[in-house]
Formats: C-alpha cells, structure tokens, sequence
C-alpha cells in the first residue's frame, strides 16, 4: 500500500501546478506545493482520516476531498501573498 504523506504529495504537487497557472507571474510552483505540505502536515489526522480507506470508493471520495480542501488553500495562499 502507497504510504498516506506519498499520496497527499502527489495530490499537493497536482494542485500546486493548477493553481500556479493562474498566478505564475507572483509564485514558484515549489513554493506553493510546500506551502500546502505544510498545511498536510499540520493535519495529518484528518488527511488520514481522508485516505486510509479500504473501499474504493471512500479513498477516491477522501482524495477529492483532500483536494478541494488544498484548492482552498493554494488559493487562499497565491491571494494573500501576491496583495
């Protein structure tokens, strides 16, 4: 089984280029992927919680999950830094 923080990563580094797109001129795409394995580390419960699953259909709903929830972030991160 792929370890939780290897999936979070690539959920995180997914997410970090589709945001970047839309603000490449102010940030390193590392930056913000760093930024939102900060925000997985600091909640490691429930990302988790989000993809230890053995149904199949919970750990794909847990990683859209993760994902919405790291848009929300990387956004609200490209946002509060390019003011």
């Amino acid at each position: 089984m792929v370890d939780w923080l290897e999936q979070a990563g690539e959920v995180a580094a997914q997410v970090a280029r589709s945001v970047h797109k839309k603000y490449h001129p102010y940030f390193d795409v590392a930056d913000l992927r760093q930024d939102l394995m900060v925000w997985v580390l600091r909640r490691e419960a429930k990302v988790k919680e989000w993809l230890v699953h053995e149904d199949e259909q919970e750990y794909r709903k847990g990683i859209k999950m993760l994902a919405r929830a790291l848009q929300r972030q990387a956004d609200k991160y490209c946002r509060t830094r390019s003011e």
